[in-house]
């Protein structure tokens, strides 16, 4: 039984990607501010630069961002700016994780397949599903 605070369920599961997708990110952003240090461990290729509080802090930003942008898209799935937007934050994650793989070497293989595969998975998903929730 669905209760107030999800998202219609007539919407289909994309929604509750999202929402997933938002509490996730909020995680990694609170720890971003929690503990600083430890939450930019995916920062640690070849060519990373030294980690401290301010980058975490900043990147913790840029996920709080995100994550605003992917809770709205959840509750306003037929918004075509709103979902727009959605899938640019996926876009912008997976071209963040594959330009510090490929380009820069500042983040290993291993420690970026989480956010690749799930960027990979929004982008598709959203993508494929963009005529069903907006119509065109």
């Amino acid at each position: 039984m669905p209760t107030a605070w999800l998202p219609p369920y007539e919407a289909g599961l994309l929604p509750y990607f999202l929402l997933y997708s938002t509490l996730a990110t909020l995680a990694h952003a609170l720890t971003t501010y929690l503990h600083p240090l430890r939450s930019i461990h995916a920062f640690s290729g070849p060519s990373a630069p030294p980690k401290s509080p301010l980058l975490a802090h900043v990147y913790g930003l840029i996920n709080l961002l995100a994550a605003s942008i992917r809770l709205s898209a959840a509750y306003h799935i037929h918004n075509a700016p709103v979902y727009d937007l959605a899938v640019l934050s996926f876009v912008f994650v997976l071209a963040l994780y594959l330009s510090e793989i490929l380009v820069w070497g500042t983040v290993a293989v291993r420690d970026g397949m989480v956010p690749i595969v799930a960027s990979g998975v929004g982008v598709l998903w959203m993508v494929g599903g963009r005529e069903w929730y907006l119509g065109y």
